[in-house]
């Protein structure tokens, strides 16, 4: 009978296991508050597109729990079983789909959505996001996923003398073609770099910089947030920025827009309003005028930027509302502005902005309850004007737990 033990114990070990997991999670679960989001705006269909991420913090001791909240009900963090703990709980919808679709493509990759493309019939990868001077080598995965099959190589990056590190910032499958948008730093100075894979031929060719300037200087690739699908172009905003070594502050001297045609590597600088890039500069002289009358509040304007279909948003949040001016790719040309007002009491419990391509999403603590009246709202850019209008509502809280605030940091749409 002795031999037999392990086997015994062994499934006996294993139901055990999971079924104090399940009661930690069903006791977790419990003890965690409710929320909703209801809708206000007339289009019932608009919010059973949405996710909120965030975090509610109880009491004043900072414990906190991570949450999603849509149309569906609310899941936390510490609700999930065992394996599902492994994922991301805030990896967007593209990717976490991706992951559930092709999980032996995706087991041992980084879950950068930076680091993918895909078009009709492949999905491709290149990694590992950060590269050093021991090892500049691009790793390349390409899945057909009509025919199941997959090619995988690696390349040593070109011309990489002088380079200290490499960081990814954009990857494009334009047929057999990839296309990688890399930072690069040389010591000193910074790179913006493009590099060409031939997947027929699985070779590598360095474009060169097509931007530079100091250390300390940005690079962003705007479109990173268009998610996976095909784009022929990068949309960048280079900041330069001015180091002072004795007082220890930077400063931005100068800053651009551009796209860069990945197929026929031709670069064309926008025009940006005078309205956009002077706002932040307008908002602090107006706080000085101001700083005198401690009895009225001063809302700063908040600077965002958005990679629609057809067009780039410049959008500045004001005492108003929101004052923004498309820039349509294709025509190369700056169109007229346009407005939308919003409430006072919105704009001053203004806490987050999420810009997703033609939409953008805003969230207010707003009323004159502060932050028990959580309000979301939906913009479309293209006919300028709000499309949705929702509110978080905590409908359950158990009595030994107080809800002391809700922090959003992103909205996103399902796929």
């Amino acid at each position: 009978m002795k031999r037999y033990w392990k086997i015994v114990i062994l499934p006996l070990f294993i139901v055990i296991t999971f079924g104090v997991l399940y009661v930690h999670h069903a006791i977790a679960k419990e003890g965690l508050p409710q929320f909703e989001l209801v809708n206000v705006s007339d289009d019932e269909g608009i919010g059973e597109d949405i996710i909120i991420y965030g975090n509610y913090v109880a009491d004043e001791s900072s414990v906190w729990e991570s949450f999603r909240l849509s149309s569906d009900g609310i899941s936390y963090s510490s609700e999930r079983n065992f394996l599902e703990q492994f994922n991301e709980f805030f990896e967007s919808q593209e990717m976490e789909k991706l992951r559930e679709e092709e999980r032996g493509f995706m087991r041992g990759k980084e879950v950068d959505p930076h680091l993918y493309s895909k078009d009709a019939e492949q999905i491709a990868y290149v990694g590992p996001s950060a590269l050093f001077n021991d090892s500049f080598e691009f790793e390349v995965d390409v899945l057909d996923r009509e025919i199941r099959e997959k090619k995988s190589f690696k390349l040593d990056i070109p011309d990489s003398d002088g380079t200290d590190h490499i960081y990814v910032d954009h990857v494009q499958l334009l047929d057999d073609m990839l296309y990688v948008t890399t930072t690069n730093y040389l010591m000193e100075d910074k790179e913006l770099h493009i590099y060409q894979i031939s997947l027929q031929d699985e070779t590598i060719e360095d474009r060169g910089a097509i931007a530079g300037g100091t250390i300390h200087g940005h690079f962003i690739v705007l479109n990173n947030g268009m998610g996976l699908k095909r784009q022929e172009n990068i949309i960048v905003r280079a900041e330069y920025i001015e180091w002072n070594e004795g007082m220890h502050t930077s400063e931005v001297v100068d800053e651009e827009y551009f796209t860069y045609d990945l197929e026929t590597g031709k670069k064309q600088v926008f025009e940006v309003p005078e309205e956009f890039a002077m706002a932040e500069e307008s908002t602090e002289q107006e706080y000085m005028e101001e700083e005198q009358d401690t009895t009225e509040e001063v809302i700063y304007p908040t600077n965002h930027e958005s990679v629609g279909s057809e067009e780039l948003y410049f959008i500045t949040f004001t005492s108003d509302g929101i004052n923004y001016y498309p820039y349509h790719l294709q025509e190369n040309k700056l169109l007229e502005e346009k407005e939308i007002s919003f409430d006072e009491n919105i704009l001053s419990g203004l806490s987050g902005v999420y810009t997703k391509g033609d939409h953008l999403y805003f969230y207010s603590n707003a009323g004159e309850d502060g932050n028990q009246m959580k309000k979301l709202f939906k913009v479309d850019l293209v006919n300028g004007e709000i499309v949705y209008e929702g509110e978080i509502k905590l409908t359950d809280a158990p009595k030994e737990t107080h809800v002391y605030n809700v922090e959003v940091f992103n909205v996103d749409e399902k796929r």
